[in-house]
């Protein structure tokens, strides 16, 4: 601001400005994040204290709902539980219409679907974030009607019934946005978000089962995050285990007889996926002619790249890699860049 107003000032400063500059203009901004990162954790973990915070919490915290019981100095307020049953049977009835009309035309036309060479964008990405949502909403409404004294309602059999049918025809459709994400993925090979859909829907239907064992056995919301926590936990270590630019690059190039392989993707994927990657032009040739054949309303579009743009580029990314590689000094060595290097020099 100060720099702007006067320009007097700013050639002043400048020069000690642009010291400064010169001294971070190397710097590495991720390493320094990572840096501080573990520095954050191991003072966590190797700090001997005594235990606070989220760690209090879950060991004060109870799986189980206990009835609170409320003295009301008027009679009417007595009828706050049957009127929130009625208002719940109401709603969550509607609710189970709706869904069940929709997941009867979504198996019909997602289970059974026949693929006819066009485009999935509407078929998969707006549909499937548009379920998401209303599978997270359906969540949340059924935690807001057994989140209190409904848990133990004399007369809540009916309300219960109802909001366990109705998480059960999500998770039907949670399945139906599985499938829907299997036949992209059948017909436009893998890719990231892809494949982090099934693991966000994996979680989903986890959590969907835990409500439902929420409102049978009254459990508490602690309950559902500390339980989901452990799942997601758990499902974000084993993603890790993988080597996803791999596995993309494998599938798809080896699925190029039924599966769309588009190149400008597949060029970008990280250096460990290079052996799978690269192909010699007679190859890519032999994939040219079966893509057009099969798919020729996709591969006519000047988006996607030709076999010669996608050569070129591979092999310019391979160059770097091996330029790169040969130039790493001791502590730049990794594992992942070693083997990849083995596989390509081979």
């Amino acid at each position: 601001m100060y720099l702007n107003a006067s320009s007097k000032f700013a050639s002043t400063v400048d020069p000690f400005l642009n010291c400064i500059g010169r001294m971070f203009e190397n710097l590495n901004i991720t390493i320094v994040f990572i840096f501080i990162l573990g520095v954050f954790v191991a003072n966590i973990l190797l700090r001997n204290s005594n235990p606070v915070g989220l760690w209090d919490m879950d060991i004060s915290s109870k799986d189980n709902l206990e009835r609170k019981r409320i003295k009301h100095f008027l009679t009417f307020k007595n009828t706050g539980l049957k009127t929130q049953n009625i208002m719940g049977i109401i709603t969550l009835s509607a609710l189970n219409v709706l869904i069940l009309i929709f997941n009867i035309t979504d198996i019909q036309s997602v289970w059974f679907f026949t693929w006819e060479g066009d485009f999935l964008k509407e078929f998969v990405h707006e549909g499937t974030w548009i379920l998401i949502f209303a599978i997270l909403c359906s969540s949340l409404i059924a935690l807001f009607f057994f989140k209190d004294n409904l848990n133990f309602y004399s007369k809540n059999k009916l309300i219960k019934s109802l909001t366990i049918a109705w998480i059960a025809q999500n998770i039907v459709m949670a399945i139906s946005v599985i499938i829907r994400n299997y036949w992209y993925m059948t017909y436009f090979g893998l890719a990231y978000k892809r494949i982090a859909v099934l693991f966000f829907l994996v979680l989903a239907i986890i959590g969907l089962v835990t409500v439902i064992i929420k409102i049978t056995k009254k459990k508490t919301a602690f309950y559902l995050l500390k339980t989901n926590s452990f799942a997601a936990i758990i499902v974000i270590a084993f993603s890790s285990f993988v080597d996803w630019n791999v596995v993309i690059a494998k599938y798809n190039f080896n699925n190029y007889e039924k599966s769309f392989v588009e190149y400008r993707f597949m060029a970008t994927l990280e250096d460990s996926s290079l052996p799978y990657t690269i192909k010699t032009k007679e190859e890519l040739k032999t994939i040219d002619s079966l893509q057009n054949k099969a798919l020729p309303t996709i591969t006519s579009y000047s988006y996607f790249w030709d076999s010669e743009k996608y050569f070129e580029m591979i092999e310019l990314k391979k160059s770097d890699f091996l330029e790169r590689y040969q130039a790493q000094k001791p502590l730049e060595w990794n594992l992942s860049d070693y083997i990849t290097y083995r596989k390509i020099k081979k």
